[in-house]
């Protein structure tokens, strides 16, 4: 598509083209354009709120229809939950959500999803052809020269304290997963004077100060190191002993954050939920706990702690589960 902006790392095989549009018609054209001058086998990564629109986007999955070539479509998500007696807004948004989905399973040659939760969904939707499981990898991954947890410290400007376990987390702190960890992390600091959090990520500074406003005492034991470059984020997860991932729905294998903790060889405590994949049942590197409710988590997060002694061989043991499964 060389009439649109596009860019890449010099020597990469990769070029980036830029649509016309935010998923519109226009980005519809440029597609099929580009089609007709050199066909290719199109990957579509679908996320029916990453199409714009407030996630009511049902135009271009339509148009998808008029571009020529065979389409991989990646589910990320499928649609906005149905549940009873949910608001009109949310009935609009899922109804509207699943006929983009249909639209795309009508034009699809191909299914991915990232989660095996999403087939039963797609099954619903009327797909009947083969649904393969992409886990979805860590787009953050540590240098080829990882330093050590003290360098590390050292390098983001954090307290030197030898005795000190520090526990970490890296999300952008939404509301499903702030909730718990808001509940279980001060108690964890509470249970130990010693212990410190690392808070990662995008709305770790924001979250800090929502904890504080409760928890005040806790001040130089919530630290917020660097920023949110990868570089930062990447060094604060090596600077972590644990890494505390609690989710609502469970762990699964679309969880990049997730990943990224595993890939950095670090054990993680988080939670087995209603979309956890089977395949995370006694995965080594990994304490989960049986369900999000504050009480499991905390139970899971202070056997993982008390394991300080194992803390070198579980992280090796998360990043092989991370090279076996999910690279």
């Amino acid at each position: 598509m060389p009439d649109y902006p596009s860019g890449g790392t010099a020597g990469s095989p990769v070029r980036v083209n830029g649509l016309p549009d935010r998923f519109g018609p226009r980005a519809a054209a440029a597609l099929a354009a580009a089609q007709a001058r050199d066909p290719r086998v199109m990957l579509f990564h679908h996320s029916p709120f990453g199409l714009g629109a407030r996630g009511l986007n049902l135009a271009f999955p339509l148009v998808l229809n008029a571009v020529p070539g065979k389409l991989l479509v990646l589910f990320h998500e499928v649609h906005f939950p149905v549940v009873t007696g949910q608001p009109l807004r949310h009935r609009v948004l899922a109804r509207t959500q699943q006929a983009m989905a249909r639209a795309l399973l009508h034009r699809a040659d191909a299914v991915c999803v990232s989660t095996e939760a999403w087939t039963p969904l797609l099954r619903a939707l009327g797909w009947q052809g083969e649904v393969v499981h992409c886990p979805i990898p860590s787009n953050l991954l540590p240098p080829p020269s990882a330093p050590g947890k003290a360098q590390a410290r050292s390098r983001l400007g954090l307290p030197l304290d030898g005795e000190a376990s520090w526990v970490g987390h890296f999300g952008t702190y939404g509301e499903a997963v702030a909730g718990p960890l808001a509940a279980v992390l001060p108690a964890l600091l509470a249970a130990a004077p010693r212990r410190r959090a690392l808070l990662l990520g995008r709305g770790a500074a924001r979250f800090r100060g929502q904890l504080l406003a409760l928890h005040p005492d806790l001040s130089t034991r919530l630290h917020v190191p660097g920023g949110e470059a990868p570089g930062e984020v990447s060094l604060g997860l090596l600077a972590a002993d644990v890494l505390l991932q609690p989710f609502v729905d469970g762990v699964t294998t679309r969880r990049t954050s997730l990943m990224a903790a595993l890939a950095h060889g670090r054990p993680v405590c988080g939670n087995l939920g209603p979309l956890s994949e089977p395949l995370w049942a006694g995965l080594p590197g990994l304490q989960l706990a049986p369900s999000p409710s504050p009480a499991a988590l905390l139970a899971a997060a202070e056997a993982l702690l008390a394991r300080a002694g194992e803390w070198a061989g579980l992280g090796d043991a998360a990043r092989a589960t991370y090279e076996a499964h999910f690279s």
